[in-house]
C-alpha cells in the first residue's frame, strides 16, 4: 500500500481522537512550562492513570491494548506518549479506514528510548514474539509514523519525509525515532 493513503488514515485518526477524546499532551515542552508556572496542571491525571493500572495487572496483550488503561485515558483528558499511543493504536484497530475506504495495513505499537507511538506499515517483522528492536528502514518505504504525542504524522523512510511540517520540537522527536531502535510492543495486520 502506498504511503498516501496511509497519511491520509493517520491524518484522519489524529484528527478524531484530538475532537472527540480531547487528550492534552502531558509531559511536552509547553505543558511542562505551563505546569511549571502553576497555570494548568498535566502531570496529576497522568498519574492518576498510572496508579492504578498496576491494581488491575492489565497491560493488554501482544495484539490487544488493555480496554481499562484506554478508558481511564479517556476519562482524564490527558496523556503521555504512551497512552496516546495506545489511543492511536485501539482508534486504528477499530476502524482502518481513510476517506470510507478500507485500508489494508499493519498497525505495530512502538517506542524508542524516552518515547512511544505507532508505525503503520507492510513489512512482516518479527515484532512481539522475538525479544529485539529493529531500525526505523526495517518498516518499509512506505512506512507512516503515526504520533498523537507530537500530534505528527510522517514517512520516515522517503528521500523527502511527507505529512506534518514539523517544528523543533518535532524535528527533534523525528531525529530520535530515525536513529534509535525501535521495539514492537503490539502489532495487528488487516488483510494484506
Amino acid at each position: 500500500m502506498p504511503y498516501d493513503e496511509r497519511l491520509v488514515l493517520a491524518q484522519e485518526i489524529i484528527d478524531k481522537l484530538e475532537k472527540e477524546v480531547g487528550a492534552v499532551s502531558a509531559n511536552r515542552g509547553t505543558a511542562l512550562l505551563t505546569d511549571v508556572l502553576g497555570l494548568t496542571d498535566h502531570a496529576t491525571p497522568v498519574a492518576q492513570v498510572y496508579a492504578v493500572q498496576p491494581a488491575t495487572n492489565d497491560w493488554g496483550t501482544n495484539t490487544d491494548p488493555s480496554p481499562n488503561f484506554i478508558a481511564m485515558t479517556v476519562d482524564q483528558k490527558h496523556g503521555n506518549c504512551d497512552m496516546k499511543a495506545e489511543l492511536v493504536y485501539q482508534a486504528i484497530r477499530n476502524r482502518p479506514s481513510a476517506n470510507g475506504a478500507v485500508i489494508n495495513t499493519k498497525i505495530c505499537r512502538v517506542f524508542i528510548p524516552g518515547h512511544a507511538f505507532c508505525i503503520l506499515c507492510d513489512h512482516n517483522l518479527p515484532g512481539v514474539a522475538v525479544a529485539g528492536t529493529h531500525t526505523i528502514n526495517a518498516f518499509g518505504g512506505d512506512a507512516v509514523v503515526v504520533d498523537l504525542w507530537q500530534e505528527d504524522y510522517w514517512t520516515p523512510n522517503t528521500w523527502l519525509p511527507h505529512g506534518k511540517v514539523p517544528g523543533p520540537e518535532r524535528a527533534y522527536w523525528r531525529l530520535k525515532i530515525k536513529n534509535n531502535p525501535i521495539g514492537v510492543i503490539r502489532e495487528h495486520t488487516f488483510a494484506l
